[in-house]
């Protein structure tokens, strides 16, 4: 004769499979998130490759930030996107979007390319302008940014630096991934969030909002809106960089804010600042 299971031994194993399922769900869920942030590696990686691409075959220039061209396909600005001018390298647009980048909505921006409004492809990657810094006082066009775009009017609009002009190419930061779960003005095909400017640190992921420590803060001359601008998410707390050598990495928000910001300087400097 069987045995049947008594109150007690079903609510033993009800609770054995309880305590299981709250111990792997968590592992599952960092499974899935290291599986995003690979990708998000992958695409960073091609996307600084296409550069390196571009630049040997562009007498050593990266691409112009903002650069200005004739639209194509029913387009309505001139300024064409970084994206655009790297595409022939790449032929996949799907890798500018980072797998946890869940911002989305309908496009409302002007686009350079027309055909890319219908396709709704966001874009979780910004091609790096002069930004703020302490040491400039303000906007850095001079030395910061892979091409200083309208910033400079010295300089060829259409044109990026060289990356032999650089001191650290290895250590000088090209790409970076900054999306926020609200921001829905970054897509392919258009300008508009295409560019890593001023104090667009302010969304870097790993930011302290509102600032508690000075490495939380941006320079002096952002505004109070942007030392208050809400931090991307990213993963584990950082950020994935690509950097002029081509090479791609996860970093922290204390190790680019650093010697303000001394990564994304073209020239290093030999003054040491703090943060």
């Amino acid at each position: 004769m069987k045995r049947a299971f008594t109150l007690i031994e079903l609510l033993v194993v009800i609770a054995i499979i309880a305590i299981l399922a709250a111990i792997l769900f968590p592992v599952f869920a960092q499974a899935k998130e290291a599986a995003k942030k690979t990708a998000c590696l992958s695409n960073s990686k091609q996307i600084v490759l296409a550069f390196m691409m571009y630049n040997t075959d562009n007498d050593d220039k990266m691409p112009g930030l903002f650069a200005e061209i004739t639209p194509i396909n029913g387009g309505t600005t001139t300024w064409i996107p970084y994206d655009q001018q790297v595409g022939p390298y790449i032929k996949n647009y799907d890798i500018f979007k980072c797998p946890d980048d869940s911002s989305g909505g309908a496009p409302n921006v002007p686009f350079w390319d027309g055909s890319f409004v219908s396709k709704k492809l966001k874009r979780s990657y910004g091609y790096v302008g002069p930004i703020f810094t302490v040491e400039a006082g303000g906007r850095d066009s001079a030395n910061t940014g892979m091409s200083t775009g309208p910033y400079d009017a010295t300089v060829p609009r259409n044109e990026g630096r060289t990356v032999t002009g650089m001191d650290q190419p290895a250590d000088t930061i090209a790409l970076v991934e900054n999306w926020l779960d609200t921001d829905i003005d970054s897509w392919v095909g258009g300008p508009w969030g295409s560019g890593f400017i001023e104090c667009d640190t302010a969304e870097l992921a790993g930011r302290v909002v509102p600032p508690v420590n000075d490495v939380d803060k941006l320079p002096p001359s952002c505004p109070a809106a942007d030392q208050n601008r809400k931090a991307g998410k990213g993963h584990t707390g950082g950020s994935i960089y690509g950097f002029a050598d081509g090479h791609v990495k996860l970093m922290k928000w204390s190790q680019v804010r650093a010697n303000d910001f001394a990564k994304f300087k073209i020239k290093k400097s030999t003054t040491t600042f703090t943060p």
